[in-house]
């Protein structure tokens, strides 16, 4: 893949509609679809709940309402799809399958990572010599006593949790005491510590380094020399916008990357498809939240967005009432409510459930689902401005998808190998 030519497509395309993935949605009432045209959200309005699920999870060939079809919401999508290279970030690796004895404490989704990166490692051995691997953030250390056992290689687990390095400690003496010795487990933040001393005997793995975790790594690896590096990353929310994006020249003089923060939770979302309950969940979390906001806004005289944080699952099982009233206790505007026209639950039902509230809510829906697929370019982008910065360093990158989405969506993986 030429990636200054995937980035420049990308960026392009992600400028021409900057209004509607740079802010949340509801943040913007009430004015909060003034950068969504009407034919797109009247072209949601057609499809059937199951259409909008498939929408949601981005399987336009599985909708076939003809006028859906041949809208300007659909040439859209198709376009996103495009840009997307699934075919070129297809991996052919293949994995390393483990013995069901050694799964002690291992989630299926930790199962299929490390089976994954071991059939990486397996093929990088073919290209580099390395004798050692840092873990790079490596939490209770699952991936380094899978190296250390399946290859045969010495590993530094490096974490800032003292709490997960101690359990993973423990572990390995209960478990698997043969390994005591080839794991040395290393508390420290890697971002501000004085990093350990890495040689060309040294690979650097990170799976899901979480924000800048992964920029520190290349910065390190490109001044003190590695045998090479394989980088997962995620939480791309807690990057400095500022700071902490355009590591390449190339983006910085070309392409600069102007992500705000709402913009880059947006590419920390996983994308991956959903089930129909799952989305039926999701849109009722969506129409409780919103409504809340037209309270705020409407009745209780807040013009600002207000953080009202999270909630279980099983709190969205309930009625409408039950939900604000619950919220409005918390940011302390219960009072407030209580002198206004909605101050019982049977008010609070009846104007979550009005025709009109329920007409814009599907519409502010629509305006969301549309949103959510420009999450994946916006990763993209980061991840194709990290690759040309190790390349722009002298390394030789590949980036590819090694895990699959369905089980681990943060499954785009970055190796780099210095160019001797």
């Amino acid at each position: 893949m030429d990636y200054k030519d995937k980035l420049s497509k990308i960026y392009n395309f992600l400028q021409s509609y900057r209004a509607v993935w740079n802010e949340e949605i509801i943040h913007r009432y009430p004015h909060a679809l003034a950068a969504y045209p009407s034919e797109w959200i009247e072209a949601g309005k057609t499809l059937s709940e199951h259409e909008l699920w498939q929408l949601d999870c981005g399987n336009l060939e599985q909708i076939t309402t003809p006028s859906f079809k041949s809208s300007s919401l659909y040439a859209l999508l198709a376009n996103i799809t495009q840009l997307i290279p699934a075919e070129h970030l297809k991996s052919n690796t293949p994995s390393y399958p483990l013995a069901k004895s050694k799964l002690i404490k291992i989630k299926n989704k930790k199962k299929h990572e490390i089976e994954n990166i071991l059939g990486l490692l397996a093929q990088l051995r073919k290209k580099i010599s390395y004798t050692s691997v840092i873990d790079l953030g490596g939490g209770v250390g699952n991936l380094s006593r899978f190296i250390a056992d399946e290859c045969d290689l010495p590993c530094c687990s490096i974490d800032i949790n003292e709490e997960f390095q101690g359990l993973g400690s423990s572990r390995l003496q209960k478990y698997f005491p043969h390994l005591t010795n080839k794991i040395d487990f290393q508390n420290l933040d890697f971002l501000r510590a004085a990093p350990l001393p890495l040689t060309t005997d040294h690979l650097v793995v990170g799976l899901h380094t979480c924000g800048a975790l992964a920029n520190r790594s290349f910065e390190i690896a490109k001044k003190l020399g590695s045998a090479g590096m394989v980088n997962f990353a995620c939480c791309y929310s807690k990057l400095n916008p500022q700071k902490e994006l355009n590591l390449s020249a190339f983006c910085r003089q070309n392409y600069f990357l102007d992500f705000s923060l709402e913009a880059l939770n947006l590419a920390s979302r996983s994308h991956a498809p959903i089930d129909y309950q799952s989305f039926l969940l999701k849109k009722r979390v969506k129409f409780f939240r919103y409504t809340l906001h037209f309270i705020l806004y409407h009745h209780l005289h807040q013009a600002n967005f207000m953080a009202v944080g999270e909630e279980r699952p099983a709190s969205y099982q309930k009625d409408f009432a039950s939900y604000a009233l619950s919220k409005l206790t918390d940011i302390q505007m219960k009072a407030e409510l209580e002198r206004s026209a909605l101050s019982d639950n049977l008010a609070l039902n009846a104007y979550f459930s009005s025709l009109n509230n329920q007409q814009l809510l599907r519409e502010l829906f629509i305006a969301n689902i549309i949103r959510w697929r420009f999450g994946r370019l916006i990763e993209l982008a980061i991840l194709l401005d990290r690759v040309i910065f190790l390349e722009e360093s002298g390394f030789a990158c590949e980036m590819r998808e090694y895990f699959d989405s369905t089980i681990s969506p943060r499954n785009i993986g970055i190796t780099a190998i210095p160019i001797l």
